[in-house]
């Protein structure tokens, strides 16, 4: 993601839709569920991609 330090990811998705924080690379080892329409923030620092999923 090449993002670092505090910042907020909004899940703008609808339908109950989710966005997961992963550290791992391709959406894997996901730590962070944000749910439809929730935000996020923190540190993206250890976060190496993002995963959409209905």
């Amino acid at each position: 993601m090449n993002e670092y330090n505090d910042h907020t990811v909004w899940n703008n998705q609808t339908g109950g839709a989710r966005a997961l924080l992963c550290l791992g690379y391709n959406g894997t080892n996901c730590t962070v569920t944000i749910p439809a329409g929730r935000a996020f923030h923190g540190s993206l620092t250890p976060y190496n991609s993002i995963k959409l999923v209905p």
